[in-house]
């Protein structure tokens, strides 16, 4: 009797879980949001930029950050590399503004005279876990340029 009793005990719980309805609601799902990376889409009308054609844009500028964004000539094409990151190459999309050809950042600027400049700097980078290494995933950062 007491075998009966226990074992009655013990089935109890699965035996309650087996009279439960399982969920099989095999409608479709829809997920929002974009599961890319972060990054900067070029415009439809771009154009190359020549270092002699933009040399005003040709220095370096200060991030509000404290990094610099160098701007510079090289083998008739304009780079930009914001401290010791890679390089990117610009195109020209519009008067002061300009795209990197990989996707990578935008520029926008305002020359104010032949020392000071204004205007922000949208950059993809790494995102960065507390420890310092990278997440595997990208953000986009918008810096301003003064």
């Amino acid at each position: 009797m007491k075998k009966l009793i226990w074992s009655a005990l013990l089935l109890t719980p699965f035996l309650a879980m087996a009279e439960q309805p399982s969920d099989t609601d095999d409608s479709p799902v829809q997920i929002t949001g974009s599961l890319r990376s972060p990054s900067i889409s070029l415009p439809e009308a771009y154009s190359t930029m020549h270092p002699s054609d933009y040399y005003d844009y040709l220095r370096t500028y200060d991030l509000a950050n404290g990094m610099e964004l160098t701007v510079y000539g090289y083998r008739n094409r304009v780079y930009a590399a914001v401290g010791d990151q890679p390089r990117h190459e610009l195109v020209a999309a519009g008067p002061s503004t300009f795209y990197a050809r990989d996707g990578a950042m935008k520029m926008s600027v305002e020359l104010l005279g032949q020392y000071e400049a204004q205007g922000e700097l949208q950059m993809v980078v790494p995102a960065v876990a507390l420890g310092g290494e990278a997440t595997g995933k990208n953000v986009l950062l918008r810096i301003a340029i003064h």
